[in-house]
């Protein structure tokens, strides 16, 4: 690959961009990787799940996945122990206003407390669940041997910091985590 004929390297203000020009069909996808996970910050993976089930303004939940799915896109988080990051998939018409929905919605999320429980429990109960499964024992124990106390495992905050933590506070970090830089 040839820089400026198979892609476009660009420097905003968030960090790098880099673009290649899709002539397969009409569809676009948009990645944002920021070097901030797990370690960095404990409780930011469960804030973006929490984030992921939320609404924004005056849109439910329910409305606002409506929304996305008029527009024909998609968004998905992924976090991990060193980067987490953000992708929106979608038609290519669309790109700007996906792109606009994302960042208004990451500036602006709600979530309504019943939901906020619902998640918690169901975080709490998948905990319980992996601590009974060998593979997700062996894969602890892996991490260990290889990592000691950098362990992915030793890294994620206690059911206790979970039920301690509040919307407020979790929102906060998913709105830190948009103006991280971004690649």
């Amino acid at each position: 690959l040839r820089e400026g004929h198979d892609y476009q390297r660009h420097v905003l203000p968030q960090g790098i961009a880099i673009t290649a020009q899709n002539d397969v069909n009409e569809l676009f996808t948009v990645s944002y990787e920021m070097g901030i996970g797990l370690r960095s910050s404990p409780l930011l993976c469960y804030a973006l799940d929490l984030f992921e089930r939320s609404g924004r303004g005056d849109l439910s939940p329910s409305q606002l996945q409506r929304k996305l799915y008029q527009l024909g896109t998609t968004i998905s988080l992924y976090c991990g122990a060193d980067q987490s990051g953000i992708t929106v998939s979608g038609i290519d018409r669309n790109l700007e206003k996906s792109l606009r929905f994302l960042h208004q919605w990451l500036r602006d999320a709600h979530i309504h407390p019943d939901v906020a429980k619902k998640v918690l429990a169901n975080t709490l109960s998948e905990r319980e669940d992996r601590m009974q499964t060998p593979r997700a024992i062996s894969a602890a124990l892996r991490s260990f041997a290889f990592y000691s106390d950098n362990s992915y495992f030793l890294q994620e905050p206690s059911n206790q910091d979970l039920q301690k933590s509040t919307v407020a506070a979790l929102f906060s970090l998913v709105k830190d985590f948009a103006d991280h830089e971004t690649r």
